[in-house]
């Protein structure tokens, strides 16, 4: 049951990417600056902490606001 949970909601990203779907918005933070950033591609681990995952640009700037990580 989990298994088929997991590629269902894999199918589901598949067809929102192909139906033209935005990515979702990613706010990190710079792990040597400690700068907080809002990105459109998936972070690199290595180089940013993921503070959280947005579907909007407002909603991650609205998120990132309240981040005191981020202040």
């Amino acid at each position: 049951m989990i298994a088929s949970a997991l590629v269902l909601s894999l199918t589901g990203v598949a067809v929102a990417k192909q139906e033209g779907f935005p990515n979702p918005y990613y706010v990190t933070k710079h792990t040597d600056s400690g700068a907080c950033v809002i990105m459109n591609k998936s972070p690199n681990p290595k180089f940013f902490q993921l503070m959280g995952t947005y579907d909007s640009m407002e909603a991650a700037h609205k998120a990132m606001g309240g981040m005191k990580e981020c202040a």
